[in-house]
């Protein structure tokens, strides 16, 4: 048995080993020497693991093929996040991203464009980012998620609901990057999200600095990246006030509270200015709910991967076939796509209905399916 997978098969289910031991009728120590691959546990144990966590038994028998490192968890600000939950996040993004690696072996993937920008500025990065998603350096960025894969970029929506945590990035082997995002934050900061881990992949594949030397390059880059300051400076007339921060947010995807911060790095407005503006936010109630709603952005890259290798004519996906196929329970598998843009889940479509080439007609994001995954067979 590998230990390496039990351990993430109970943290997935949120279960300690206590929790586990006493379920299977076994002594803690005992799971933690399995985990540790220093006792072989007889088949009935075994057996009874796969019965409590729901995994199947093939599952714990596999290698750890995919190395799915911490990334931006080592520096992000996550000083409320239990060590419990941020477990949980970390092994279902991992469990996510096997799926995506057990697609992608059966296609030819468009190459990596992001770009990994060591000892630059950050607000030069973010504009060669820009130039990268193929964004004009004064204009809002629309459908930045999607814009984000088709620059190679894995975009992973958990089902995961986490109020102290938003999102982390990483790249798995030096090569693929990867943004996770937990379920349930609002458009607006969900966008800024994206933004922020987008600086951590361009500028920090290499950890230079401390945490927060870190993070607060991340936040440069984001501001330049979602409100870039020339574009800024013609937008923040005078005078700035939260009426006209509010067609700012519908227009460029950004909160009030960020514009107004980006106002006053600007020096746009003073520092009294900025007090007022946040004293009529507060007296709003604005903090935790604006007004003017940005549209969630879900990703929608893997579901199209999912709809080539496993869907039927209608685009109904066999989910259960994958899941069959990657060792992970059904109902991990229909959640992992749960997060994505796609067809209603349908996880009863017989195999025989498994079409793997077929063509589809473009749609509104991607100019063909060809352009996001160059969908030919290996």
């Amino acid at each position: 048995m590998n230990g390496d997978r039990l351990k993430r098969a109970r943290e997935i289910k949120g279960l300690t080993q206590a929790e586990i031991a006493e379920a299977i009728g076994v002594t803690q120590a005992a799971i933690a020497r399995i985990e540790q691959n220093l006792l072989e546990p007889s088949e009935q144990t075994v057996q009874q693991i796969a019965m409590r966590t729901g995994f199947p038994v093939s599952f714990f028998y596999q290698e750890s093929k995919v190395d799915f490192p911490l990334g931006s968890l080592l520096f992000r600000r996550h000083s409320n996040l239990k060590s419990k939950d941020r477990a949980q996040i970390i092994q279902t993004a991992w469990a996510a991203y096997s799926v995506f690696d057990y697609l992608a072996e059966k296609l030819r993937m468009m190459p990596v464009r992001l770009p990994k920008i060591q000892n630059e500025n950050p607000v030069t990065a973010a504009q060669l980012t820009r130039s990268a998603l193929g964004v004009e350096s004064d204009k809002p960025i629309k459908n930045l998620v999607n814009k984000l894969e088709k620059c190679g970029v894995v975009v992973i929506n958990l089902h995961l609901e986490v109020d102290e945590h938003d999102a982390f990035s990483l790249w798995v082997d030096n090569k693929r990057p990867v943004i996770v995002f937990t379920n349930g934050k609002s458009g607006d900061r969900l966008r800024r999200n994206a933004g922020h881990e987008t600086g951590h992949l361009v500028l920090h594949s290499a950890m230079n600095g401390s945490r927060a030397d870190v993070e607060d390059e991340a936040d440069v880059y984001v501001n330049e990246l979602l409100t870039p300051e020339e574009a800024m400076r013609d937008e923040l007339a005078a005078p700035v006030t939260l009426s006209s921060l509010a067609e700012l947010k519908a227009r460029w995807g950004v909160s009030i509270q960020a514009l107004v911060e980006r106002a006053f790095e600007l020096e746009i407005i003073t520092t009294n200015q900025r007090k007022y503006l946040w004293k009529q936010i507060n007296q709003q109630k604005w903090r935790k709910k604006e007004p003017v709603t940005i549209e969630v952005e879900k990703p929608r890259a893997m579901q199209k991967m999912a709809e080539l290798l496993y869907g039927d004519k209608f685009g109904r996906v066999n989910y259960s076939q994958i899941a069959k196929e990657v060792s992970l329970p059904v109902s991990l598998v229909s959640d992992v796509f749960s997060g994505y843009v796609g067809n209603t889940v349908d996880v009863n479509v017989p195999n025989n209905v498994v079409q793997m080439f077929r063509s589809k007609p473009a749609d509104d994001d991607f100019e063909t399916e060809d352009d996001l995954l160059k969908q030919r067979i290996k």
